[in-house]
């Protein structure tokens, strides 16, 4: 809707002054991939994971953008399988079940 695209092109407006906050990159990524922007969500997603590491892979936002991830590779039919395999076992990992749940649902009724 409305509101998705505004928000994606508001956080994409201001790229340029959050390069090193990972939390920034994790927003970007899902309000792009809401707004079907999946190119953008998959270079934010690899930013998030470039700033973080291996940090904090138990926390919402680094399930979050596996999340995101999962999804714009769908959008663009890229199916790396190694690449969502770990994807899911962030997902899986992660304690936030209600937010597994919301996107499962979310991406198997779609």
């Amino acid at each position: 809707g409305k509101l998705t695209e505004d928000t994606y092109r508001v956080l994409k407006g201001m790229q340029d002054r959050f390069p090193g906050y990972s939390r920034y990159w994790y927003y970007l990524a899902m309000s792009a991939v809401e707004a079907e922007k999946a190119e953008v969500a998959l270079e934010a997603c690899d930013k998030y994971e470039k700033i973080n590491g291996d940090l904090f892979r138990d926390d919402r936002y680094t399930a979050g953008v596996a999340m995101a991830k999962v999804s714009a590779m769908m959008m663009k039919g890229q199916i790396e399988t190694n690449e969502i395999r770990r994807c899911l076992k962030i997902i899986n990992k992660n304690k936030y079940s209600q937010l597994r749940k919301k996107f499962w649902s979310k991406r198997l009724v779609d």
